[in-house]
């Protein structure tokens, strides 16, 4: 595998939240299956990331001084970012979304180079939901907006990982399976053929 820099954005405020189990299985497998990469891991519950106030048409914008465009450098850095996220009122964690409706404000950034690096690189979430019907239908709804929002940027969209979980530590109950297909999406990320989408139920 050639040399890879890897993000991992956790997004859940629970502390030993299924998604963050996920994370911690994604590097593990990391670590101890592919050497030449880096990987480093972002908590976004804990940044402070202040809500976007759009600005894109202010002679004189001013931004807000807050932890965004240190996380923002090291995502654009990174050749593979991957977003361990469980499905909050049918989206992604709020600390995520917030992060990313601060891209309008990155793109204005010139000194960002923001869509000359977000170009090619490879974007990808690890959900978690419940099983009800609402959960269950909004991880693929979440899937299909992203799809859009990442070919804008021209960033390939890898369509991951998604685990149903009803109950806190469930995903620890099933470790066997959630490394195996955590081992698959692993392999996924390398591949330049069509993505594909796997389901833990």
């Amino acid at each position: 595998m050639p040399e890879k820099k890897i993000v991992v954005i956790k997004t859940s405020g629970r502390a030993g939240s299924n998604s963050s189990y996920a994370a911690r299985v994604f590097c593990d497998l990391v670590v101890k299956e592919y050497s030449a990469a880096t990987i480093e891991v972002i908590d976004l519950w804990q940044a402070k990331i202040e809500r976007y106030s759009d600005q894109r048409f202010s002679e004189h914008p001013c931004y807000p001084e807050d932890d965004f465009i240190g996380i923002m450098q090291k995502v654009l850095a990174a050749d593979v970012v991957v977003v361990f996220s469980p499905i909050y009122w049918s989206n992604l964690a709020p600390c995520f979304m917030d992060f990313q409706t601060r891209w309008s404000e990155a793109l204005r950034r010139s000194e960002l180079h923001f869509s000359e690096k977000m170009h090619n690189k490879i974007f990808s979430y690890v959900m978690v939901s419940a099983s009800d019907p609402v959960h269950y239908a909004s991880a693929f709804w979440t899937l299909q907006r992203s799809i859009h929002n990442y070919s804008f940027v021209k960033t390939r969209f890898v369509e991951g990982l998604w685990f149903v979980a009803d109950e806190p530590f469930a995903l620890e109950k099933q470790s066997a399976q959630v490394r195996d297909k955590m081992h698959l999406f692993l392999e996924q990320l390398e591949l330049s053929g069509k993505p594909q989408f796997f389901c833990s139920k």
